[in-house]
């Protein structure tokens, strides 16, 4: 999409500012007052219907990049899939299916469509406002924990290594990881323009090892491994650094996962098991929306989890299913089956590519990065699915289009 440079306007500045902090604090803001709890399903229907709106209004014509229109027609797939899945097993009503295929497919369609709702607006001078934000925002945060670390001001999850795990003003430590890896990635793209910019990523860096979560504690290696590639070597990822990453982040997350896994009461565990069963019972296509390991199948409790006698497994039970959209791929196994899990891989393999395709070093640095923390978050978390990704998946797109808009509304 072409379009020619212009100033962010007051109006717009306010605009986005707020919806960045909205989207970052939403976890916070949930905890107060639960209407913030669909503000990313609420963000990816905006953002769809604002870019039909500029379809249908301007004389503009608005282009889909082919790797994009390959993505639509496999999302397409995987709700025809879904619906099959449903309407052959009847394991769930139409409104929790509906709420799940929300959720499953809000990333996506936020990726897919945020481009077309913007226009005219000079990225770099975007990200050089919102700079002074980061670095106030880390400062912030930082601080907080290191008080927190004094004075216990805030709950803790847990101790590991005889340490606090951190999560100050967030609802659990994992939230406050997903929170600092996004500062961290606006604060490395607009790191050639801002030097200063170095010593903020550290703190951050150090917030987010102070989660405690091996997922996070592998982000880091990861991060530094890549900032060596792009900002020192001035290259992108090679088949040999992909290997290298891969050993990195298993060294670092290979004990959490193993504790998972050997544990064959864990609801982790237990759900992982049986999608294999499932996708087997129901090839190709699984069960459907809402029917197995996401959070619809808990609030309406889905007759699958009684079929295959793990209705008792402590945290996916009808009274307590806490634990039970505490995974991604099972999900995606069990209620799409192997089809699905094969479109789904199909479609991260788009996004890849379009990532690849990035001339800007410094923007395919924190589109990389993004994807990479999701697919980690992956392994043992809903990534995909949940709160965070609207805004990953957003900034991934955005990062793709050096001028790409000024907001709409």
């Amino acid at each position: 999409m072409i379009a020619k440079e212009s100033s962010i306007s007051n109006k717009d500045k306010i605009i986005l500012i707020s919806l960045f902090y909205f989207m970052i604090f939403q976890n916070v803001l949930e905890n107060y007052f639960n209407i913030f709890g669909i503000l990313d399903e609420a963000m990816s229907a905006a953002i769809v219907i604002i870019a039909i709106i500029n379809i249908l209004s301007s004389r503009r014509k608005y282009v889909i990049c082919k790797n994009n229109k390959k993505i639509l027609v496999s999302v397409l797939a995987l709700i025809i899939i879904g619906i099959i899945g449903n309407l052959k097993t009847d394991y769930q009503t139409m409104i929790p299916a509906l709420k799940d295929a929300v959720c499953v497919l809000k990333g996506i369609i936020t990726y897919v469509f945020i481009p077309l709702c913007l226009s005219n607006l000079n990225l770099d001078e975007y990200l050089t406002t919102m700079n002074n934000h980061l670095k106030f925002i880390t400062g912030l945060v930082f601080l907080t924990v290191i008080a927190n670390l004094l004075f216990d001001i805030f709950p803790y999850y847990e101790i590991r290594f005889g340490i606090k795990s951190q999560q100050i003003f967030f609802t659990h430590p994992t939230y406050l990881a997903s929170f600092s890896v996004i500062i961290i990635i606006l604060l490395s793209v607009n790191l050639r323009e801002h030097e200063e910019n170095k010593k903020y990523i550290i703190l951050m860096l150090l917030v987010l090892a102070s989660t405690l979560r091996f997922k996070s504690i592998a982000f880091i290696p990861i991060y530094m491994y890549l900032y060596y590639i792009v900002f020192k070597k001035q290259r992108k990822l090679q088949l040999l650094d992909v290997g290298i990453l891969c050993v990195l982040g298993g060294v670092f997350a290979i004990s959490q996962v193993m504790e998972y896994f050997n544990n064959p009461d864990w609801a982790r565990n237990v759900l992982t098991m049986n999608s294999l069963n499932i996708a087997k019972d129901n090839f190709p296509i699984g069960t459907g929306f809402g029917t197995y390991a996401s959070w619809a199948s808990g609030e309406s409790y889905s007759n699958i989890y009684y079929d295959y006698n793990i209705s008792t497994t402590w945290g996916i039970s009808p009274d307590f299913y806490e634990f039970i959209a505490d995974t991604f791929w099972p999900m995606i196994i069990g209620q799409f089956g192997v089809l699905g899990l094969g479109i789904y891989i199909y479609i991260l393999l788009r996004i890849y590519k379009n990532i690849i395709n990035n001339d800007n070093l410094d923007y395919y640095f924190g589109q990389i990065l993004a994807l990479l923390y999701l697919i980690i978050l992956s392994i043992a978390e809903a990534s995909f699915s949940g709160p965070i990704v609207v805004v990953y998946m957003a900034l991934i797109a955005v990062l793709g289009n050096k001028k790409i808009g000024r907001l709409r509304l």
